[in-house]
């Protein structure tokens, strides 16, 4: 099974762990690697993924992020395609700039995996829009994605 992973899923090993939400995706992140380790998910990449981490200032974080991206089975370039359905997103469900290319980006996928509030208040729109255009990517937040065993 194919599944993208929103750049906050990346970085929340580094953001403060005494918050019950953060520590709880943190822990699920850790055990989604695992399973791509494993082969039991296929992890996809993307040039919008990547630009975004790139611009991640702490080289230490820096660095094991981009340690995590290494387990990455297959990478999506952008293209017009891409743009014009992040576009469309943008306009029917107020979904902005990069989220909306990470979105399109996963396209393919079965998941968009995210912990970004703002994203995940708007999955049904997002959702539905993705259907509409034969795509059957599901927005869906990493611990409910986890503590549904959607993979197994």
């Amino acid at each position: 099974m194919k599944i993208y992973l929103d750049t906050c899923i990346y970085c929340r090993p580094f953001d403060d762990q005494s918050q019950d939400r953060i520590e709880k995706e943190t822990k699920a992140f850790v055990e989604l690697l695992k399973l791509a380790e494993m082969g039991k998910v296929d992890i996809v990449s993307s040039d919008v993924l990547i630009d975004e981490l790139q611009e991640i200032i702490d080289p230490r974080k820096s660095s094991e992020v981009s340690e995590f991206i290494m387990i990455c089975k297959e990478h999506v370039e952008l293209s017009e395609e891409i743009i014009k359905l992040a576009r469309g997103m943008e306009k029917e469900c107020r979904v902005t700039g990069a989220d909306a290319l990470h979105v399109a980006s996963s396209a393919e996928t079965k998941y968009f995996i995210t912990c970004d509030g703002f994203i995940l208040l708007k999955d049904e729109c997002i959702n539905t829009f993705m259907k509409k255009r034969g795509y059957g990517v599901e927005v869906i937040g990493i611990t409910k994605f986890m503590d549904d065993k959607r993979i197994w």
